[in-house]
């Protein structure tokens, strides 16, 4: 197979099909709905990420097949963390300490990259939030405002399933939302995730077992991270709540009850 020819199909995804495509490489291939600018976007934050010597793929060059563009990336083998930890449930101690390592490995300074900045999208986020009345929204912009800003590469959206457990390590993957900022404020955002992860697991038959599970390995994550960082949890704690509150605005309705609680409960 050429590098001009897609292989068999190996993902897919809100945007796009991923194909494979020649030796150690994978085609992203969008559909024709997709912006050019959002796939440009996209390839300049991966280069960052990957130039910042984080552990993502590599990102080749813009494409175009059968009338539709697409970006190349390096093809990293593995299963999700999230895969792994649902067929060796034994091993959660050692998944949420390795999710933890990596996390503090990212969060490293990248003053010069033109990434957007993380307190900017977070303050556009929460006035975009339908669910928040007008003197929440007002709450919130102003607990924002306060929270102590950061100058370090942020993932936006980690979590267990955008983790691939490669035969070189963890690898972290889907940059789209990455900015430059507080690391707390992305690990709230990343335990933010594993906290309502359950919901949508409601009414499974091993729900129990599920959030359990859920629970413990955010704990885990946590305290590791903190240990590893010397992070203070409160502080974590408290980018929390308008963390909950930016979420909002991507719609997603089994959580909007859950958030606005969180985002209504705060001092």
């Amino acid at each position: 197979m050429s590098l001009s020819e897609k292989g068999e199909l190996v993902g897919e995804g809100r945007t796009s099909h991923v194909y494979a495509w020649g030796p150690g490489h994978v085609l992203k291939l969008y559909y024709g709905w997709w912006p050019t600018g959002n796939i440009e976007y996209e390839a300049h934050i991966g280069r960052v990420v990957h130039a910042a010597g984080i552990p993502s793929p590599e990102v080749g060059e813009m494409v175009e097949v059968d009338g539709r563009r697409g970006l190349v990336y390096e093809r990293v083998d593995g299963p999700s963390m999230t895969d792994v930890l649902m067929s060796t449930p034994d091993r959660l101690e050692e998944l949420a300490l390795t999710f933890a390592q990596l996390h503090a490995d990212m969060h490293r300074p990248a003053p010069h990259s033109n990434l957007p900045r993380q307190r900017d999208k977070l303050l556009r986020q929460v006035q975009e939030a339908s669910p928040l009345s007008d003197k929440l929204k007002e709450k919130m912009l102003r607990l924002l405002k306060e929270l102590p800003d950061g100058d370090v590469v942020c993932h936006g959206d980690l979590h267990p399933t955008n983790v691939l457990m490669s035969s070189r390590g963890p690898v972290a993957i889907d940059w789209e939302n990455a900015s430059l900022g507080s690391g707390l404020a992305d690990v709230a955002r990343s335990a933010l995730l594993l906290e309502t992860a359950h919901i949508s697991l409601i009414g499974a038959p091993d729900y129990a077992t599920l959030l359990e599970a859920i629970s413990q390995f955010r704990q885990l994550y946590l305290q590791a991270y903190c240990s590893l960082t010397g992070a203070d949890p409160d502080l974590i704690a408290r980018w929390r709540v308008p963390v909950s509150a930016a979420r909002l605005h991507e719609g997603i309705d089994a959580e909007e009850a859950y958030l606005l609680g969180i985002v209504a409960d705060a001092d």
